[in-house]
């Protein structure tokens, strides 16, 4: 007999009020469903203003339903033992000016334990963490991994069964971001839930399942290795010629049966919005990423149109070798912990043409209606 889900949403709606006088209500969630077993592991993704965080608030009973019915743990969540759900909010809600002792166990005592009591349970979490030898400092004076690995222990510090996580490895490097989802990983038992929230389809992918949000509506709901192939057929890939990076991307862009496009190594990259080519020879057949299938899925059929900003920033070849960047002996302290230390560095013009955007480590293959700010 199949073990009953720990989290149970039937048809939940929630509407704000518009943002002006007179603007219409904002719709963040439309008649979401979903279920989650004990043990399995849900990548909720989508755009900002999707309504993830929406969710994750009412999840985490913050936020009220307008309509429709949420179960966590076979109860509503107002209801609940605050200890068996472990929540981490978005900038994970630290105290700037208390130490990393005294936020873990600040938040150790709102979850009904007594840090006291529960020795060995704390120095858990310092050792996964890497915070013992950091247990004075104060919060504000941490590295950005390191406060998302605080926060993250303060969410679980009760050793929850379902663990929210909203963007738990924004803004940290590649490196911070496996050390935080591994320690999701160490810290969570053999029956715990997680809903990991992310715009950062590499991390979503770890999970068991991943859940697409898009203007409050599921789009997509699966195994990882199921989104990519909403772009099946539509990948293309061709050579690349130095000195002509960022024209390549910008025309290939503004092809109106072009999705997306990136740069990566020598090989310009395109989806499009049918199973064709696009325009230009070399063009070869790829196999589809779960992020091309992200767009795909998103993808409003609007062609990009020229920025206007971008034409007021021209390309300039008169100066190559004149660096854009320069970094001279840069020296970062957080306290008495040394973050960078006589860093130099330089980059040229020519070098400056990556012709993709970075969102915390991921390419971003938003499409365009999206990139343009159009999601609701």
């Amino acid at each position: 007999m199949a073990e009953a889900p720990l989290l149970r949403l039937e048809g939940v709606a929630k509407r704000f009020k518009g943002a002006r006088r007179g603007a219409p209500p904002v719709e963040a969630l439309r008649g979401v469903s979903l279920s989650l077993a004990p043990g399995r592991r849900l990548g909720l993704v989508g755009p900002d203003a999707g309504g993830k965080t929406t969710l994750m608030r009412i999840l985490a009973g913050l936020v009220t339903a307008d309509s429709g019915a949420v179960e966590l743990l076979g109860g509503p969540p107002d209801q609940l033992d605050r200890s068996e759900v472990g929540y981490m909010p978005q900038g994970g809600a630290l105290y700037a000016e208390l130490t990393v002792r005294q936020n873990l166990e600040l938040y150790a005592r709102l979850r009904g334990v007594e840090p006291q009591d529960s020795p060995e349970r704390m120095e858990h979490l310092y050792r996964l963490t890497c915070l013992a030898a950091f247990q004075d400092r104060p919060a504000g004076k941490l590295s950005g991994g390191m406060r998302q690995k605080l926060a993250m222990a303060c969410a679980v510090v009760a050793a929850p069964r379902l663990m929210l996580l909203d963007e738990p490895s924004v803004g940290v490097d590649p490196v911070s971001r496996q050390e935080i989802w591994q320690l999701a990983m160490d810290l969570s038992g053999p029956g715990t839930s997680l809903v990991w929230t992310t715009n950062i389809l590499e991390d979503a992918a770890r999970c068991d399942e991943i859940v697409l949000l898009h203007q409050g509506e599921i789009r997509y709901h699966g195994p990882p290795e199921g989104l990519a192939k909403g772009a099946d057929g539509r990948c293309f890939s061709r050579p690349l010629p130095a000195g002509v990076r960022r024209k390549a991307l910008q025309d290939l862009l503004l092809e109106p049966g072009v999705v997306s496009g990136r740069i990566e190594g020598g090989a310009l990259h395109a989806l499009t919005r049918q199973a064709a080519a696009p325009s230009g020879s070399g063009w070869k057949p790829v196999a589809a990423r779960p992020d091309e299938g992200f767009a795909a899925m998103l993808d409003d059929g609007a062609p990009l149109q020229p920025s206007a900003l971008a034409e007021a920033f021209p390309l300039r070849f008169d100066q190559p070798d004149q660096p854009a960047i320069a970094a001279i002996g840069l020296t970062r302290r957080y306290g008495d912990f040394v973050a960078a230390q006589d860093i130099s560095f330089s980059v040229r013009r020519r070098d400056l043409w990556p012709a993709r955007t970075e969102r915390g480590g991921q390419v971003d293959h938003l499409p365009h209606a999206v990139r343009a700010g159009n999601a609701q």
